[in-house]
């Protein structure tokens, strides 16, 4: 079995600080399969499938298209002789896609503090709506509450939202309770 929980994670901790750093983690991940790929034609260790299958579970978890690298799991699966078992799981897992509407992205957001925030829960909800409909490529931030953690100028609050936009896709990130979800 190919699936190892820590590893994943790590992947998408890993990607998530490039995040903060203007790299898109959807071009990181396939970047990175792609690379281990080819490590692997070029010394035939197996071992740079098996990180490949870990990486993929990472880059659907954030909730992108099983399509797109439909081609590069393909090649995975028949030289690293994937069971049906991890086959299955790996196409089950796919964050949340949510049909954009305002009621929508406002259910995502929880309770939102009346005096602590960056916006109105209603300005927010505008913000998101706007920018994904607009396809406004870029990394938008949303907080409410107290500051839990800060370091130089950036701040982990109670509540803390993220909106990635890039080529055309939206990923909503619950920052705080590590969850995701693609808004179509």
């Amino acid at each position: 079995m190919y699936y190892n929980l820590v590893q994943i994670e790590a992947i998408k901790l890993a990607v998530w600080n490039a995040e903060s750093r203007k790299r898109f983690s959807k071009e990181i991940l396939k970047e990175s399969i792609t690379w281990l790929i080819e490590a692997y034609q070029h010394s035939s260790d197996e071992f740079f499938l098996e990180k490949a299958f870990s990486h993929i579970y990472a880059y659907l978890d954030l909730g992108f298209s099983y399509e797109e690298i439909s081609g590069q799991i393909a090649y995975i699966t028949e030289n690293l002789a994937v069971d049906d078992e991890d086959l299955e799981a790996l196409k089950k897992r796919r964050y949340p896609r949510i049909k954009l509407s305002k009621s929508n992205i406002r259910s995502l957001m929880g309770r939102w503090n009346p005096v602590l925030h960056s916006m109105t829960i209603t300005e927010v909800v505008d913000d998101i709506y706007e920018k994904t409909v607009e396809k406004l490529e870029g990394e938008y931030l949303y907080h409410c509450g107290k500051i839990i953690s800060s370091q130089d100028e950036e701040c982990l609050w109670q509540h803390t939202y993220k909106l990635y936009i890039n080529d055309g896709d939206a990923l909503f990130q619950d920052v705080n309770r590590y969850k995701y979800y693609q808004l179509v």
